[in-house]
Formats: C-alpha cells, sequence, structure tokens
C-alpha cells in the first residue's frame, strides 16, 4: 500500500509542471525550452523507442524518479524528501529562466537583459500583435493564446498519441 501510495504521489508531482503549463500557469517564456524538455523525459520513458508510452513505461520511469527522491533509500518518499526533491527543480527552472534572459552568454543577467525580458513576455502575451497587452490578453492561458486546445499538446503532437491502455 506505502508503495502504491508513492507511486501515485509521485504521479502527481511528475504531472504537476505539464498540467499547470496547459492551464497557463508555467512562466511566459517561449513554448522551445518546454518542448525540449518534454521531449527529453519523453524519449527517456520510451524504452523500446516506439515513440509511444504503455503503463508499464511510465510506471518504470516514474519508479526511477521515486528511487531519485527517495534519498535515504527507505522505500518510503516522506515530506522532507518531496521537499527537497521541489527544491532542487525549482533551482534548475530558476537557472533555466537565467540563462533565457543572459543574451550576452557572459554568465550573468543585467538590469537592461533582466528589462528586455519583460518585453519579451509582452510580445509573447500580445495575441493581436497591436504592441499592447489587454486584460483579457494577460489573463488567457498560454495554450489558448497559440490557439490550442486540450486534445493538442507538445508541440502539435494529439494526446491520444501516448498509449496508457486502462
Amino acid at each position: 500500500m506505502k508503495k502504491l501510495f508513492a507511486v501515485a504521489l509521485l504521479g502527481t508531482i511528475a504531472l504537476t509542471p505539464v498540467l499547470a503549463h496547459s492551464q497557463g500557469m508555467r512562466s511566459g517564456h517561449g513554448g522551445e525550452a518546454f518542448k525540449a524538455q518534454m521531449l527529453e523525459r519523453f524519449k527517456a520513458a520510451d524504452e523500446n523507442g516506439d515513440e509511444s508510452l504503455t503503463r508499464a513505461e511510465i510506471y518504470q520511469s516514474h519508479g526511477k524518479r521515486a528511487a531519485e527522491i527517495d534519498t535515504n533509500n527507505d522505500g518510503v518518499i516522506g515530506v522532507e524528501e518531496i521537499d527537497a526533491a521541489r527544491k532542487e527543480m525549482r533551482l534548475k527552472r530558476q537557472q533555466r529562466m537565467l540563462n533565457r534572459m543572459d543574451t550576452d552568454g557572459d554568465g550573468v543577467v543585467s538590469t537592461d537583459e533582466f528589462a528586455r525580458s519583460g518585453t519579451m513576455r509582452m510580445q509573447h502575451m500580445d495575441r493581436d500583435r497591436d504592441g499592447v497587452v489587454t486584460l483579457d490578453e494577460a489573463t488567457t492561458p498560454p495554450m489558448q493564446k497559440r490557439g490550442m486546445h486540450h486534445g493538442k499538446r507538445f508541440g502539435g503532437m494529439s494526446a491520444g498519441k501516448m498509449e496508457c491502455p486502462r
């Protein structure tokens, strides 16, 4: 029962970024970094390389991640371990954000680079490209801004492409 709970909890943690992105809760960066990250995760889980994920492959992938999170190797993922894993993910996400802002590649983000990142975010939100971000544009989730719907995700690959038999 503990293993089932741990796997279910891990599945929830693993899917949280995907669900947050689909609901427009991710930061305003372009979708390329997200697509690359998801492609990497997908390929890592697709052990037989058939470009679809079976329940067994997803279970195996989540099991590997569970082993990484279970740092004391007791077979149980505790609150402290979850907290440490979340902090690690947050630091990686923040580093990726800083890397995107560092347009001159000098390893630091100047105040000018930071300010320009806001204008790039504005361009991302400005759906009608009129140079103004309206309240509607600012509050519409990114997936809807690009004219996407829940049936199409991850760069146009239909959600039905991933096999997960019940």
